[in-house]
């Protein structure tokens, strides 16, 4: 598999799910790393323009894009073609980054971590009688390690159930910059009236790409990858170059391991619910319930979780000229405590690196999978 690296030319905008028509005194944010159909709609571009394709020609069927059509799929269609994605991530000095879990907990004053994992007595709240996740250790202040992210090496100490050499912050890839804008009236050439708009871009430090990780690819394709063209909204330049993909991690199992803990390293689509895909409630002892179900031919029990922040995603439709519906998705870092039917560590193999949920070939829906 091969990996494309997109670097900015100068700022990057990648809209959220709010309309640029939302009323408000709140500037649209900027979104890093992007989403994945935008990056997905850049891989097909790129793809296309490596295989010269005629636009204009493809999008009306023409037989002599089939070729292109063969690859990423038709203009009119859903999906990528045969293209499957893992991503979009940060990449710094060519080097892949990953989202901090969401069960580690830093204080930065006293420059310590604590963890959440199952906790050992069912609790009654709104979802009935479960398992909560709790401190192994007391440590007032602590907060989740939002909007961070580890390198390999790190995902994997924490993924064991070890504390992060350092992390990287979204201060340390990009800053946010404030845009005024107003809309044009093509047929006056002119501003349209009352029609201002703010936006907030993302500088990219210099060392700093989106990374997408591409699988089916012809050799042929990947050797013509070194492009310019626009990417994201407002048409920002970047340039695009195919490098090798760094393989996942893929941590070791500690002596005193219970369970695994499966991780999000990308957004997932679960129709709208937070269960993993397929999974069913069963009541267990002290009329606890948890969730039961297979991945990837696992059998797994679903004890509990620790989710971010509900992400909404929408987008353009192209083809079709209108807005796409919002999805909401879970977030990055989001994990997974599951007690496994077998043994640990080949079940850990089984799972590390596979897509679950919907819209897969997006990369949505990566596991990076550790022990707890």
């Amino acid at each position: 598999m091969k990996m494309l690296a997109f670097s900015a030319f100068d700022t990057l905008f990648f809209r959220e799910a709010r309309p640029m028509e939302a009323v408000g005194g709140k500037p649209l944010e900027g979104r890093f790393p992007p989403t994945a159909r935008s990056v997905a709609g850049a891989v097909r571009s790129v793809v296309g323009q490596s295989m010269g394709v005629d636009w204009q020609a493809y999008r009306d069927g023409a037989t002599a894009q089939q070729a292109v059509r063969d690859i990423i799929g038709a203009a009119d269609a859903d999906g990528i073609g045969v293209l499957d994605l893992r991503g979009p991530f940060p990449m710094r000095n060519r080097e892949r980054l990953y989202p901090a879990p969401l069960h580690l907990l830093h204080k930065p004053e006293e420059k310590k971590y604590v963890r959440l994992q199952p906790g050992d007595v069912a609790v009654a709240c709104d979802l009935g009688k479960v398992y909560l996740p709790s401190l192994t250790e007391s440590l007032p202040g602590a907060k989740p390690l939002e909007h961070c992210w580890l390198t390999a090496n790190d995902l994997v100490r924490v993924l064991a159930g070890s504390q992060p050499q350092s992390v990287v912050k979204q201060e340390d890839m990009f800053s946010a910059e404030a845009r005024l804008g107003i809309a044009l009236n093509p047929g006056m050439r002119s501003a349209a009236d009352g029609q201002l708009y703010q936006t907030v871009h993302s500088r990219i430090l210099p060392d700093v790409e989106i990374g997408v990780v591409v699988d089916g690819l012809p050799d042929a394709v990947t050797g013509n990858m070194h492009q310019i063209l626009r990417l994201g909204g407002e048409g920002r330049f970047a340039s695009v170059e195919s490098v090798q993909a760094p393989p996942l991690p893929l941590t070791h199992k500690p002596d005193k391991a219970r369970g695994l803990l499966l991780m999000l390293c990308t957004a997932a689509d679960f129709s709208g619910g937070w269960v993993l895909p397929g999974f069913v409630s069963q009541t267990v002892a002290q009329d606890a319930t948890v969730w039961s179900g297979e991945i990837a031919g696992v059998r797994l029990v679903l004890r509990c979780a620790v989710l971010g922040k509900s992400r909404r995603e929408g987008g353009w439709d192209l083809q079709k000229h209108r807005s796409r519906a919002a999805v909401s998705l879970i977030p990055e870092g989001s994990v997974y405590f599951c007690e496994v039917e077998g043994d640990l560590q080949h079940a850990a193999q089984q799972l590390n690196g596979i897509k679950i949920g919907n819209e897969t070939v997006l990369g949505r829906g990566e596991l990076a999978v550790g022990y707890w």
